[in-house]
């Protein structure tokens, strides 16, 4: 009779203490963006992942929560794709920036949160547009999941408004790879 109640204690223990993460991949994934569920008034942008794979990160504002989502479209005039996975977000004053870098691993595409603050120095300026991430989030490019990331991680808001040239994250985050690596190169071979 202990033991079961041991158990019992134990089983919702574990059910109470599960991750956010656990229930935003119940509740999300598999859906579409077209589900009841992820409509809301509020804002959401979204953004090339890996095109080649017709990837995007998709950020939404719900009346609870934020979700940051990878979505798969099926081809380019799929309009409501499929979540393959996703990350919940509490309401804070931190922003949402899908080009985060995590400074052991420019390679990696991370996207995140951080504290965009005002700048009371220049406040011609508005808020901050880069800070260290108060959440953040590698993104498995082979498999398409969220995985933890690891060290600093800062966010860097940049304006992309503008032609679309194609690009997507995976690029971005292959380009950074390459100058951080050219920089290195220079630098070895540089006499000091």
């Amino acid at each position: 009779m202990t033991r079961r109640i041991s158990l019992l204690v134990a089983a919702i223990a574990f059910f109470w203490l599960l991750p956010t993460r656990l229930s935003a991949q119940v509740n999300y994934v598999g859906l579409t963006l077209c589900s009841p569920e992820l409509q809301s008034p509020r804002s959401g942008m979204s953004i090339g992942l890996d095109r080649s794979r017709h990837a995007y990160v998709v950020y939404r504002e719900l009346p609870k929560i934020r979700l940051v989502m990878i979505v798969i479209f099926q081809d380019l005039d799929d309009k409501c794709g499929t979540v393959r996975d996703v990350r919940e977000f509490r309401y804070s004053h931190d922003g949402f920036d899908e080009q985060c870098i995590e400074a052991l691993h420019p390679e990696n595409v991370v996207v995140g949160f951080f504290d965009q603050k005002f700048d009371e120095e220049h406040p011609e300026r508005g808020a901050l547009m880069r800070g260290p991430a108060t959440q953040s989030w590698r993104i498995d490019l082979k498999n398409l999941k969220f995985s933890p990331t690891s060290g600093k991680v800062t966010c860097v808001v940049e304006n992309l408004a503008g032609e679309d040239d194609g690009s997507d994250l995976a690029i971005w985050a292959h380009q950074r790879a390459m100058k951080k690596k050219n920089q290195t190169a220079k630098q070895t071979a540089s006499p000091e």
